[in-house]
């Protein structure tokens, strides 16, 4: 059983009831209003990327963004790559494998070229990376980035 509190007023903001496997790796995510608060669970990566490789995902928990598109720059290309058209509120990419490097991943105001934000993340060998995108300023995320313990 989980419970989240106020911590000033005490108030509970949210019950819920957790079913995780033993060995399992999680990523726990609070997301909406006080009023509304809504839970995500993410299963994380259960092993690290094969030698030579890294993974990266991408959580959307901005409520108060305007709708995104997800864009993906590896290493080496010039132009960003969509990664997902559009990118919902509550959303969870799968882990996208490649090569270790700098990345910059783009958040574009949905179906056009205007820019919402950008962050540049690097991926090292044999690991895993989570960014979880929050609320900004104004229509607009902001990145925090995660690395997953494998």
């Amino acid at each position: 059983m989980l419970e989240v509190r106020h911590a000033i007023s005490n108030a509970t903001l949210l019950t819920d009831t957790l079913d995780l496997a033993v060995d399992g790796a999680y990523t726990l995510l609070f997301t909406g209003s006080l009023s509304d608060m809504v839970l995500m669970v993410e299963s994380d990566a259960q092993s690290r990327p094969a030698p030579g490789t890294a993974k990266l995902r991408v959580i959307h928990v901005a409520p108060e963004a305007a709708p995104i598109d997800l864009y993906v720059t590896e290493p080496g290309t010039p132009d960003p790559v969509p990664w997902l058209q559009p990118f919902n509120y509550r959303s969870t990419t799968s882990y996208r494998q490649g090569q270790p490097g700098t990345y910059v991943v783009s958040t574009l105001l949905a179906g056009t070229a205007e820019l919402s934000n950008t962050h540049t993340v690097e991926l090292l060998d044999g690991r895993a990376k989570t960014l979880v995108l929050v609320d900004g300023s104004g229509v607009h995320v902001a990145f925090l980035e995660l690395s997953d313990f494998l």
